[in-house]
């Protein structure tokens, strides 16, 4: 790539496999002259991206992240196994639950998509959690979002890493 600039110092590139006629005919009606050694350096030099910046990419990366997780997110159930949470699964669970006897067949299906036998304390189980996953996600993006805003450098800020599965362990006394 060829790189000139003109009188008002800007800049113009041309590809390599422009003519030479062409590309003379630009030089001399815009009054072009090559970008010197020091200049191209400067150009071609990555810019500095300044913390507040990679701040808020990383919060826009979190946004992101919140409205994938809120609409299908991975919860672990501890005991169950890995179901899928978001409003329209908990919306599943409840009329699963409160339909049990009418459901033809008991099963649920499962976060990788396979069909497995449930229970009327199973759906129970998987309501509450998935409701509870919903408020675990929420303090969660809190959290990240303090962390991002106390960070106080670059490294600090690619070290934060937004989690794929919520943990949700309802304990012996809830099964």
């Amino acid at each position: 790539m060829k790189r000139y600039k003109n009188a008002n110092n800007e800049i113009y590139a041309y590809e390599d496999d422009v003519s030479e006629e062409l590309l003379n005919q630009r030089i001399k009606e815009l009054g072009l002259i090559p970008l010197t050694q020091k200049e191209l350096e400067e150009l071609n030099k990555p810019k500095e991206i300044s913390l507040a910046e990679l701040r808020l990419n990383k919060l826009a990366s979190l946004n992101e992240w919140a409205t994938k997780m809120t609409d299908k997110s991975a919860i672990n159930l501890k005991g169950f196994g890995v179901i899928d949470g978001g409003y329209e699964y908990l919306i599943n669970a409840a009329v699963m639950k409160n339909n049990y006897e009418w459901l033809p067949k008991k099963e649920f299906r499962m976060h990788n998509d396979k069909f497995v036998p449930v229970t009327l304390q199973d759906l129970e189980r998987i309501e509450k959690a998935i409701g509870i996953a919903g408020i675990f996600l929420k303090n969660l993006k809190w959290q990240y979002e303090s962390a991002i805003n106390k960070a106080e450098s670059k490294e600090e800020l690619e070290a934060i890493s937004f989690n794929e599965v919520i943990e949700i362990d309802l304990g012996k006394d809830n099964k």
